[in-house]
């Protein structure tokens, strides 16, 4: 006997029937505060299973991550404390301590776009230079024989 999420179609359908309930009917339903926790409390799941995956599926416990999410947070962060002083302002923060103007670096973050590709872009651009440097220097002095077969030459 067949359940129902046997069918990769139907999982498929049971993931679109989620995101039109997250992106069309959430904030129709909810007031700005729930839709505020609802964002939250989704970010936290994306960590949360993404650290499920790499400790239950590869038996990795990797903190790695982190790095990568915090890049995006600060860059969202950085949009918002803009977007919060107005055009052509300075955001509080940076008034207090009587600052000319905010950074040339965090001026392309007043678009909301900019924001949204950088948030994308960045960390995905850094993610091989950071995986390459990492795993350079994995087998360097080592003589175990998975170190010998990762360095042997292809042919």
């Amino acid at each position: 006997m067949r359940t129902v999420f046997s069918s990769r179609w139907a999982v498929v359908g049971g993931f679109a029937l989620v995101a039109l309930l997250l992106f069309v009917v959430a904030p129709l339903a909810l007031s700005p505060f729930r839709l505020d926790q609802l964002g939250r409390y989704l970010c936290f799941a994306m960590v949360a299973v993404g650290i499920g995956l790499a400790w239950g599926r590869g038996g990795m416990l990797t903190l790695g991550q982190g790095v990568f999410f915090g890049l995006g947070a600060y860059m969202m962060a950085m949009h918002l404390k803009l977007a919060d002083a107005g055009p052509g302002e300075v955001p509080d923060f940076m008034a207090l301590i009587s600052s000319d103007g905010v950074p040339w670096w965090w001026e392309p973050f007043r678009s909301e776009i900019v924001t949204l590709l950088a948030i994308l872009v960045v960390p995905a651009a850094l993610a091989p230079c950071w995986a390459s440097r990492r795993s350079a220097g994995r087998c360097a002095g080592r003589t175990s024989r998975s170190c010998r077969r990762r360095s042997r030459p292809r042919s």
